[in-house]
């Protein structure tokens, strides 16, 4: 059940219904609140151009794009400016100040924290959406099947590898021995797994359905494991829009009113899955897949969030404190994983 700090007198519907400017994007207690009159950070020519990475096909986050679009979301602060590329990239792009807006989770924020990289998620993103497939004629029927097996998956420097990792720590395991990890870049890990170079594949959405509807077959997800690892049952958070704290300071309207799109067209998705059917193309489904777009709807549900509630927030500051415990952290960061943006003035 994705969590929502929506009140009972306005739901998400209505939210969305509501214009861009001057609404309040909402975290948990928090109010994110966009100016209604000129910011330092706006030209009074026009509005502020904000760089957002914009991950291509085969990740769940392209969503952002096409569904922003379609719903006409915009607001009169900000244009948007998507920038493509794979999520290492993108990463480092925005690292250098090149992209305003990209895409961490708490251990990768944590890290970039550590390295005096001051940076903070600051709204609802993506819940963890990694499943684990076999072939058909596999005899593994859960993941413990696969110690000691050959598991195709992207690079080891993912947000998504370093909960794993965290997740396997603390089931009592080595994250690096118990399974013979083959990293690759996205269609590099697929092709191992369809030529059967690897006893089985770690992948993401929509990626894993695309598998699904070819015959692989699913043994788990990370959301089980990390379920059963620590008994919780608030969705594990993978991803959320990341900022660099210094420019959020610096263009509190233009955060805001961007942030408030990206979140806006996440829940849209939430509240009508069938939407990722018309998209398939847009977040990599190929249109010679006939299958896959048909089951992205029921297996992508619960992916996108739509808020951050209390307990949501608390589970991001727990991985934090398992990372530094299970050693997957060096130390603790300086600070926390998520920030509320300033109200701009």
């Amino acid at each position: 059940m994705t969590h929502a700090p929506f009140s009972s007198t306005t739901s998400r519907r209505a939210f969305l219904r509501r214009g861009a400017a001057g609404v309040a994007v909402v975290l948990g207690g928090s109010t994110l609140l966009a100016a209604c009159g000129d910011d330092a950070d706006v030209g009074s020519g026009g509005r502020t151009e904000v760089g957002v990475s914009l991950p291509t096909g085969g990740n769940s986050l392209s969503i952002w794009r096409p569904i922003s679009e379609k719903l006409g979301l915009e607001d009169p602060a900000v244009d948007l400016k998507w920038v493509g590329g794979d999520p290492g990239q993108l990463q480092t792009q925005f690292l250098a100040g090149s992209v305003d807006i990209s895409t961490f989770g708490p251990l990768g924020v944590a890290l970039s924290q550590i390295k005096g990289e001051p940076i903070s998620i600051v709204g609802p993103g993506i819940n963890a959406h990694h499943k684990w497939l076999v072939p058909a004629s596999s005899s593994a029927r859960k993941v413990a099947d696969l110690r000691g097996k050959r598991v195709a998956t992207g690079l080891n420097t993912s947000e998504v590898h370093r909960a794993t990792q965290l997740v396997i720590a603390i089931q009592g395991g080595d994250p690096l021995e118990d399974i013979d990890w083959i990293h690759a870049k996205g269609a590099s890990a697929n092709a191992l797994f369809e030529r059967g170079d690897v006893d089985a594949i770690y992948v993401g959405e929509p990626n894993a359905t695309i598998l699904v509807s070819q015959g692989a077959r699913q043994i788990g997800s990370l959301q089980d494991e990390w379920k059963s690892a620590t008994g919780s049952d608030v969705p594990l958070f993978n991803a959320g829009p990341t900022v660099r704290d210094t420019w959020a300071d610096e263009n509190p309207a233009a955060a805001v009113a961007a942030v408030g799109i990206l979140t806006k067209a996440s829940i849209s998705v939430a509240e009508d899955p069938s939407q990722l059917t018309e998209v398939a193309k847009s977040i990599g489904v190929k249109p010679t897949e006939r299958e896959a777009p048909k089951l992205l709807p029921t297996r992508m549900a619960d992916v996108y969030q739509t808020g951050l509630d209390g307990p949501a927030r608390e589970q991001l500051d727990e991985v934090i404190r398992l990372g530094v415990k299970h050693g997957i952290l060096p130390k603790a960061p300086p600070a926390k994983p998520l920030r509320d943006l300033p109200a701009a003035s």
